[in-house]
């Protein structure tokens, strides 16, 4: 929900709902005029993360976590492609895998070179990885194949990565490592030559950039920022990046990252940690001691994004604003 709104947590209730004024980026592009599908694998999806799509196939989401859905969420994908690429109109469609995902499947005959890897948790994630490469490019086959790739705007990002062992730390949610928050995120936008972007930026800026390429009037602001100069080669300033970790709907952490820093609050044991992600690329030390002046600063930068996020206040106002606002399910809807 934070990434189809570009809004952070605050604004979405159970994971779900957005709260915004304005709209999610697949409403706009139904205003637009595009056709809105998804194809996806969520378990225990909240219906309201689809407000905006006509359309959701989610029978996949009825499958147990250790089961493997890649190969039959590409062929449903395929299908919904071949459908949507035969008609007039523009069309936003979201592939959703689960794969890689705990718990981790390994086929002993499909990728020889990682059979002799003695940690299986990480061998049976990476064949996971490895498979679900080989999916997406399928899909990209098929675009090429149907004339669609060049003339698409193509966005690829995941949620969350794993944590798979290190410092103690298994699965995700419950953390903000690095391995868990930095995760893969690349635009392709036709007209604009490849780029590597090496400032950090956030999920967050999706919306803005797509807003910014698409030309979409009567937008509100929102905390992410456009991407689309940068993209073009012009330089990206630094600003701070905001991360909230939840696990069933409780702020497990708050994290400001004014790179190299990084100030990580622990809301259960009430402790702070400073660490700079360059020293230390794991993130996993405290330096608010020797770096007293940082965390000053970031301390109170961290309390005023709090008090303009997760404020009682604030919270308090959800369910007024739940009423007016409500998530909306797909009229064509199939899954859990």
């Amino acid at each position: 929900p934070s990434t189809f709104s570009g809004m952070y947590p605050g604004y979405t209730l159970l994971n779900g709902v957005f709260l915004g004024n304005d709209r999610t980026f697949p409403e706009m592009a139904r205003e637009l005029g595009y056709t809105t599908e998804g194809v996806i694998t969520l378990p225990k999806m909240h219906h309201s993360i689809t407000t905006g799509f006509q359309r959701i196939d989610n029978t996949l989401g009825f499958k147990d976590a250790s089961t493997l859905t890649g190969a039959t969420l590409s062929k449903l994908a395929s299908e919904r492609l071949a459908l949507l690429a035969e008609s007039a109109r523009p069309f936003l469609l979201w592939v959703h895998h689960f794969d890689p995902h705990g718990f981790y499947v390994y086929n002993m005959t499909m990728t020889p070179w990682l059979d002799d890897m003695e940690d299986h948790i990480l061998r049976g994630y990476a064949q996971e990885v490895w498979r679900t490469d080989a999916h997406i490019n399928t899909l990209f086959k098929d675009l090429k194949r149907r004339g669609l790739y060049d003339k698409a705007i193509i966005v690829f990002f995941s949620d969350h990565g794993e944590g798979l062992g290190e410092d103690g730390v298994f699965d995700h949610a419950f953390e903000v490592a690095e391995n868990i928050i930095r995760v893969p995120f690349a635009i392709k936008l036709p007209g604009v030559a490849p780029r590597k972007i090496n400032t950090p930026v956030s999920l967050l800026d999706l919306v803005p950039t797509l807003v910014d390429y698409m030309e979409i009037e009567g937008s509100e602001p929102r905390p992410g920022r456009s991407l689309l100069a940068a993209a073009k080669g012009e330089p990206l300033e630094m600003v701070p990046i905001y991360v909230s970790a939840t696990y069933q709907f409780r702020p497990l952490h708050w994290t400001l990252i004014e790179y190299p820093w990084k100030l990580i609050f622990d809301r259960q044991r009430l402790t702070f940690r400073l660490q700079n992600i360059e020293d230390d690329p794991n993130a996993l030390g405290d330096v608010s001691a020797k770096h007293p002046e940082v965390f000053e600063r970031m301390y109170k930068g961290l309390a005023r994004w709090r008090d303009a996020n997760f404020h009682d206040r604030f919270i308090q106002q959800k369910a007024h604003r739940l009423k007016a606002r409500q998530g909306k399910l797909p009229e064509d809807f199939t899954g859990s």
